[in-house]
């Protein structure tokens, strides 16, 4: 559903329609996407749409970010495993 069609809803009244008909998630990665362009635009002082950057630049932006995502990832794969391993021991020791 686009926008338009939420023209005469409030904010949460949206917010429940899309949770409703769609689920928590993609609502929560909505907001969370909202959210990271404000800080984006604070931050930077520019949204998605500018165009001072070659196609190869973004890309680059992109590997980087998904690099540091690859960061974070392993590094709470290694929590889980510790937890994991530690309740083995309980379990089994």
């Amino acid at each position: 559903m686009s926008t338009k069609c939420f023209r005469n809803f409030s904010v949460e009244q949206e917010k429940a329609y899309r949770e409703k008909n769609y689920g928590t998630i993609p609502q929560e990665i909505s907001d969370m996407l909202m959210e990271r362009s404000a800080v984006g635009l604070a931050k930077y002082g520019t949204t998605m749409d500018r165009v001072d950057l070659k196609g190869s630049e973004w890309c680059q932006h992109a590997i980087e970010e998904m690099l540091d995502g690859a960061q974070y990832l392993l590094r709470v794969k290694r929590i889980f495993e510790q937890q994991e391993s530690k309740q083995k021991e309980l379990n089994f020791g």
